[in-house]
């Protein structure tokens, strides 16, 4: 009697798996795609950017919005993904280590950047953008 049920089992398991690949083989790609509709992304962004400040609470917030507001010395380069990415110039043409102190870097800076008010960007601008981020007594 068992050898019975195993068979009835194992042709019932045989059929379903046959009408399901038949199924799918005739299945259109436009029934699948559906008609219009919502989609939903879920991310972690703790901290979305704003104009005052850089975020620091995850990455989520800073890839969807922060890449559009800001632009950094160097950026990575994420034109592949086969390979770690490579360090690009950014708002720097070109960065070096100091000959004289190891524990420096010198960044070379692009020429004739505006910011959207029209004010230049230059090694001030860097440095007061560096100080607010990394010091707390910093007025701005």
């Amino acid at each position: 009697m068992e050898r019975a049920d195993t068979r009835q089992s194992t042709k019932t398991f045989l059929l379903l798996t046959m009408l399901g690949l038949l199924g799918m083989l005739f299945c259109h790609p436009a029934i699948a795609q559906g008609r219009g509709g919502v989609l939903r992304i879920a991310m972690t962004a703790a901290d979305i950017p704003y104009t005052g400040g850089q975020p620091d609470q995850g990455f989520e917030g800073f890839r969807f919005i922060g890449f559009q507001l800001y632009d950094a010395l160097v950026r990575w380069d994420l034109s592949q993904g086969d390979r770690l990415p490579d360090l690009v110039p950014g708002l720097a043409e070109s960065w070096e280590v100091s000959k004289e102190d190891t524990t420096k870097w010198i960044f070379h800076l692009r020429r004739g950047v505006k910011f959207h008010d029209g004010t230049d960007f230059n090694a001030d601008a860097v440095l007061w953008n560096w100080d607010k981020i990394k010091t707390k007594e910093a007025p701005q």
